[in-house]
């Protein structure tokens, strides 16, 4: 593209295509099939700002910097087609030390207070990350998912009442400590899973399923949680707000087949839940319901 374009001449070829042929190939041009990041970017005065990135951490949208017309007519409209992820920044102090959780709600609203209303209504499909742990032993893991749940009720609301306001954006919140399945037991997980759906759905699914001492770890694991995070969080229910397990880059039919033999290594051991064909029967109910929340959260 020519130097006069970067000033806004007219003349430009591109500039001087139809708007809504332009409008066509920047929806091609910005479609990222994997997803495009938000994160905070560290600028050599020391002050921070948030970016769009790629995979590469490099900001994804810049065409927008060529000249003023394309600023005008590009900023923001990577948010129309895409999944936006808000995640911890690689060069976090808190992501390199893994000391304590890089917070990401926060930046999250960060991101929508420095949108304008109609930036913010092409936003359509967001994940909210926040710190990883799959490096933590998995008593550690659990551990973290309870501290955090009761650290952060506040901003898990603030979240929900989000979703309620804006019914056409989908967010999906990944739970620190809730996965990812190669690195917690799937006994584990079932009773995580029981215990958040009650805690962040209002629903207790603990009277569907087999009765036994099996059923008191999910109680235990939802006693676990302050009864500030029970009051504030529990039965607000928003349709476009689900919570995941963390994803650690497996495909899914992976997770599923590890999913079904560690079922088999930790219900099979404990003496005569499996001996008959009608525990076995019952049994499912468990697995049906891990596989459900691996697919499509809570």
């Amino acid at each position: 593209m020519s130097l006069e374009c970067s000033h806004g001449d007219p003349q430009s070829p591109f500039l001087q295509l139809p708007g809504d042929i332009r409008n066509s190939i920047y929806e091609f041009a910005f479609y990222c099939p994997d997803g495009l990041f938000c994160t905070e970017k560290k600028e050599p005065d020391g002050s921070r700002k948030l970016v769009i990135t790629g995979s590469d951490h490099e900001e994804f949208n810049t065409l927008k910097f060529v000249c003023r017309q394309l600023y005008w007519e590009t900023a923001g409209l990577e948010l129309k087609s895409n999944q936006i992820c808000f995640r911890p920044s690689q060069s976090s102090e808190h992501n390199a030390n893994r000391t304590s959780p890089t917070l990401c709600i926060p930046l999250f609203f960060h991101f929508v207070e420095t949108c304008t209303p109609s930036r913010l209504a092409w936003l359509t499909n967001v994940t909210i990350k926040e710190w990883d742990t799959y490096s933590e032993p998995e008593r550690c893991v659990t551990k973290r998912c309870y501290e955090y749940i009761n650290s952060q009720c506040d901003r898990i609301v603030d979240l929900q009442r989000f979703c309620v306001l804006h019914p056409k954006i989908s967010v999906t919140f990944v739970i620190p400590g809730f996965g990812p399945i190669e690195h917690l037991r799937t006994a584990k997980f079932v009773w995580l899973g029981l215990a958040l759906t009650r805690l962040l759905r209002g629903v207790d699914l603990i009277p569907t399923f087999p009765q036994g001492r099996l059923m008191r770890r999910p109680n235990a694991k939802y006693d676990a949680m302050s009864e500030s995070a029970q009051r504030l969080v529990g039965g607000h229910h928003v349709e476009n707000l689900r919570y995941m397990p963390p994803r650690s880059g497996w495909r899914l039919e992976d997770e599923e087949e590890m999913l079904q033999r560690s079922f088999v290594k930790d219900f099979g051991r404990l003496v005569g839940f499996l001996d008959t064909p009608a525990r076995r029967l019952r049994s499912q109910a468990y697995l049906a319901f891990a596989m459900k929340l691996l697919q499509d959260g809570i």
